[in-house]
């Protein structure tokens, strides 16, 4: 009688202790999901998410079915290796910071001993309501905002749109779809009188090093984005002339940027407004996507690129990873005609996250994410392709760049009901080129380098549009600092950029190639090769 009452005491103990580590093991890897699908207001009762509770499920009973087997030292470093793992995806840690949650967690393991499981499960039932009442804050975070007054100004408008990664005219491959889009993209800025830099081109092939040294008007081998890098910083313009210099000059300035790169922190005093964006746009993800298993495959790879060092892995099998969500939110342009519309002066800047990766956009803005699947490439980074490749990246890259200018295009025909048109200065420019080259732009690739890579790295668009300005093709050779500078002078001087005396220039043009600190400088004109 006692051996039964003994065995049923020992079976109904490894039944608690199996839900309890079954519980440690849900909560903990359903953390990062909640979070994400909180952040962006995503349902949780969706096909798509049901799905990954169903795996996330069956995980958690494959673990705790393995810790129940195992002896309790080695279930708490079990424990330890899949709460470091989450904490990597949830906060992007990079390998110092995994070993550093490791540590903490096998020590915390050596002091609660069984207790570990209670500890975690509390730990991460925290976390998710912390997460929940974060994830509460609305979709578009007007960060800043000071109350505008009814004083009228004399200065004109200015319209600043960044496109990432919008290569230039001279720098698109020459087949006959880029080159017809070549054609298209130089209509599209005759018909809005604009003038048109068709050699325009950044120094550098990061966004984060291209934009602070143009909004600077310096062009020196600093790398800000690798020591952003190194030193786990976030992405910004920390130093911003080209603001103040507006500012100075009585404008108040308007931003509209995304998550990923702050341009708000340099002249905080300038700003009249602030909106940041969360990406990726989930919103139009279960409007455009109609299979419930592709949609969980798209926000599976979202979810996973979340961590450096998790999507650093997995970007090589594309059993998972070949899918992502838009970055770029198309409210921004509504936004824009709104302030706009409320206000005639002022500086309406935003970066716009076109035609960057993930390219899902066909020529018309409409969402596409079944045709050409990235499954055909053996990997998803952009800056290493095979000829094949090269090509069929490109495919999908030039209708996304026609969407990029359908988009400003609405705005300004907005402006034009508004009557605001024609007195107003726009830039519109990006910040590198495509990236979609045949080799990185490295130092460690240097003697592979071909005219095409240089091209496709460094090329990039320059437009810009003065009052009662006409249009204009230049085909000088000229940096994007050098531009940014001839703009500014000219909209602080209320005159033609080009008309300015003593404008800067560059004698010989050079770019620079990543790899070390300082970045290394190759003087180079990159359009001299055909």
């Amino acid at each position: 009688m006692n051996i039964v009452a003994d065995s049923n005491l020992d079976l109904a103990s490894r039944i608690k202790t199996f839900f309890l580590q079954f519980s440690v093991f849900f909560v903990m890897m359903i953390y990062p999901l909640l979070g994400m699908t909180w952040r962006h207001q995503y349902p949780l009762v969706s096909q798509e998410v049901l799905l990954f509770f169903a795996t996330i499920s069956a995980l958690s009973m494959m673990l705790a079915l393995v810790t129940l087997a195992c002896r309790p030292w080695l279930a708490n470093v079990i424990v330890a290796v899949c709460m470091t793992l989450v904490m990597v995806l949830q906060f992007d840690l990079l390998f110092e910071g995994a070993a550093l949650t490791f540590a903490a967690t096998v020590l915390v393991a050596l002091v609660l001993g069984r207790k570990l499981h209670q500890f975690v499960f509390v730990v991460f039932v925290a976390l998710i309501i912390g997460s929940f009442i974060d994830g509460q804050s609305v979709y578009a975070k007007n960060i800043s905002q000071t109350v505008k007054t009814d004083k009228q100004s004399t200065l004109a408008p200015v319209v600043h749109i960044i496109l990432d990664g919008f290569i230039g005219p001279d720098g698109l491959p020459p087949q006959d779809l880029p080159q017809s889009f070549r054609s298209e993209m130089i209509e599209f800025f005759r018909k809005n009188n604009f003038e048109i830099y068709n050699r325009a081109y950044s120094h550098y092939n990061a966004t984060q090093d291209s934009l602070t040294h143009a909004f600077n008007f310096t062009n020196d081998s600093d790398t800000v984005y690798g020591k952003s890098t190194v030193f786990h910083t976030s992405l910004s313009v920390s130093q911003n002339r080209y603001f103040e210099i507006l500012h100075r000059h009585g404008y108040a300035i308007n931003v509209y940027q995304s998550q990923s790169f702050d341009f708000c922190q340099a002249v905080p005093d300038s700003n009249d407004r602030c909106l940041t964006y969360t990406i990726p746009n989930f919103e139009t993800l279960r409007e455009n996507v109609s299979n419930p298993v592709l949609r969980f495959r798209i926000l599976a790879t979202n979810l996973f690129n979340q961590s450096t060092v998790i999507s650093m892995f997995l970007n090589t099998r594309m059993w998972l990873l070949n899918w992502g969500t838009s970055n770029y939110q198309p409210k921004v342009i509504e936004q824009i005609g709104d302030d706009l519309e409320a206000s005639r002066d002022g500086v309406f800047f935003a970066h716009l996250l076109l035609p960057h990766a993930p390219f899902v956009y066909q020529h018309d803005c409409q969402l596409d994410y079944q045709s050409e699947p990235w499954e055909r490439f053996p990997r998803r980074g952009m800056e290493t392709n095979t000829r094949d490749e090269r090509i069929a990246r490109y495919v999908r890259y030039l209708p996304q760049a026609k969407c990029a200018l359908n988009e400003i295009g609405r705005l300004f025909d907005r402006m034009r009901e508004l009557d605001i048109y024609d007195d107003a200065f726009i830039i519109v420019h990006g910040d590198h080129g495509s990236r979609i080259s045949l080799h990185r732009a490295s130092i460690i690739n240097q003697n592979l380098l071909t005219p095409e890579d240089y091209r496709d790295v460094f090329s990039t668009l320059f437009a810009i549009k003065s009052p009662g300005g006409e249009f204009r093709e230049h085909t000088e050779t000229v940096s994007l600092n050098v531009l940014m500078k001839r703009a500014t002078m000219g909209i602080a001087g209320q005159h033609q950029p080009d008309s300015q005396p003593g404008v800067v220039r560059e004698v010989t043009p050079f770019v620079y190639l990543f790899g070390q600190f300082p970045l290394l400088r190759q003087d180079k004109d990159i359009f001299a090769s055909p």
